[in-house]
This record gives structure tokens, sequence and C-alpha cells, in this order.
């Protein structure tokens, strides 16, 4: 989950739950960030999406996880090209090599091994075959469970 804060200078910006707790000696008055459970509307999270877009020099962009999900609204973070990652379902992951293009209307991302991941409405989820999510990073792991 990322935090939001507006600086003096009228620009936003995002923090990591560790960049607020304190962590490598970076601290944030935590009364004045902004989380996704304060985004009421769509239309909300996307002037912020913006906002930090034009803060912090890259892509962010706004969610929606539907009406029956909370938080519905949240701000993410482009996936950006040369990125590694992986795919998982059920927890098995598999890595699938770097990011090597990202459309321009965010609906598509094509991984430099031919796998091609598409976002599932206006939620923060890319999917292969319908089934397999896109993970940030390279994990090779297996469900315990079988």
């Amino acid at each position: 989950m990322l935090y939001f804060k507006y600086e003096s200078t009228g620009k936003a910006k995002a923090y990591t739950q560790d960049q607020c707790a304190g962590v490598n000696g970076f601290d944030i008055e935590l009364a004045h960030l902004i989380t996704r459970n304060d985004l009421k509307s769509f239309a909300a999270a996307q002037v912020l999406a913006q906002d930090v877009t034009a803060g912090m020099g890259e892509t962010y962009i706004a969610t929606d996880a539907g009406g029956y999900c909370y938080p519905q609204f949240d701000v993410i973070k482009l996936p950006t090209v040369g990125s590694p990652v992986s795919k998982g379902f059920n927890g098995d992951y598999y890595p699938c090599g770097l990011i090597a293009k990202v459309s321009q209307d965010h609906k598509r991302v094509t991984t430099d091994t031919g796998l091609t991941f598409y976002r599932r409405k206006l939620s923060g989820t890319w999917l292969n075959e319908r089934t397999w999510s896109l993970v940030a990073g390279h994990l090779d792991l297996r469900n315990p469970s079988f």
C-alpha cells in the first residue's frame, strides 16, 4: 500500500510503508498522509494519480476494484519497462522475464519472453490466460500445501 502526501510546493509524493515507519532513518508525520481508504471516488483517485505522477516523475494510475470491494479505489505505480516480473496463481510463482512493453492505454503488458498480460477492467491486476497474475520481481515459489 502506498501513502501520499502533498508537499508545500503543491506536488504530491508517494511513500511506502517502510518509509513511513521510519525504516532507514526516514520518518513522515502520519497525520497528513492520504491513503487509499481516503479516496471516495474514481475521479478523486485519478486526480491524485496525476498529481503524484507530476510530483514523482514516474507514472501512477488510478484503479477501481469494483463496487463490492473495499477499498474500491486506489493509486498504484504503473509497471515499468525493464522491471523483472513473474506470473502467479494459487501460491505458485514462476519467473517470466522482464517487461518489454506497456501499451499506451496501460491495458497490455508484454514481457521479453513473449507473455502478454491484460488489465482486468480498471483494476490493478494484469492477467495472462485469464489465470496468471503479473507479479513484481523474479519469484520461484510453490504452494507448500500440496
